[in-house]
């Protein structure tokens, strides 16, 4: 995303990559465990069915009508795409981590075509990944969810990390690792350790609609500023 101020159009190679759509070839996949049963076991603090998890799946209630959607096991697939490819499957991809796959693949592509690390000026390549961060934020830190998509996306940043070296030698590459904030347990887990803890539920869209009335109030402006 950029603006016309530094390009008129997109590369033809990130118009080519989006002309590919990845997402679409999901559309059958399942998110499925790569660990047998007792290793989730072993190293989670709750089991695959605890009930206060959120549905990555999207099979029961929106999430803008019911933020306590229940249903959370593997294997996880987005309910949508069994009914063609729509705004909503799209919109379910973002709770599966195959989207720090791709995320990462167009990084590689963008730091191949650019010739990143070709000359003798530092580039420097930000890639933030999302879905990690949605699907911690509805399982919690000790869910198996948690548990494999830490694997999942360890595996995508070697495949990323192999790719980037097949054009720039090792050693002229540093990595580095990042997260923009920490997690904590659910509040139903907390609550079963003892601690004082309590969900807030929201609506997700009453919460926008009001937050935008309030801002263009406010700044009296156009609302055409705002993407919410």
């Amino acid at each position: 995303i950029t603006s016309t101020y530094y390009t008129e159009a997109y590369p033809e190679y990130i118009q080519a990559f989006n002309d590919s759509d990845y997402p679409a070839q999901y559309i059958n996949e399942k998110w499925i465990k790569s660990q047998p049963d007792s290793f989730y076991e072993a190293v989670t603090q709750t089991p695959d069915d605890y009930l206060f998890e959120r549905d990555l799946s999207r099979r029961t209630a929106d999430t803008e009508t019911d933020p306590h959607r229940h249903h959370p096991i593997f294997p996880h697939e987005i309910a949508a795409g069994k009914t063609g490819l729509s705004k909503s499957y799209y919109e379910g991809f973002g709770f599966m981590p195959w989207l720090d796959e791709i995320t990462l693949k167009l990084a590689a592509t963008i730091a191949k075509e650019e010739k990143l690390g070709q000359d003798d000026t530092p580039d420097l390549l930000i890639v933030s990944l999302s879905a990690h961060d949605v699907i911690f934020h509805c399982t919690g830190p000790e869910s198996h969810e948690e548990a494999e998509v830490e694997m999942t996306l360890d595996n995508y940043l070697a495949q990323f990390m192999t790719a980037l070296e097949t054009n720039v030698p090792k050693q002229d590459i540093l990595y580095v690792l990042v997260a923009d904030h920490g997690g904590m347990s659910l509040p139903e887990y907390l609550q079963e350790k003892g601690i004082d803890a309590h969900r807030r539920g929201v609506q997700a869209k009453i919460f926008r609609d009001s937050l935008k009335t309030a801002i263009l109030n406010k700044c009296q402006t156009s609302d055409s500023l705002f993407l919410a």
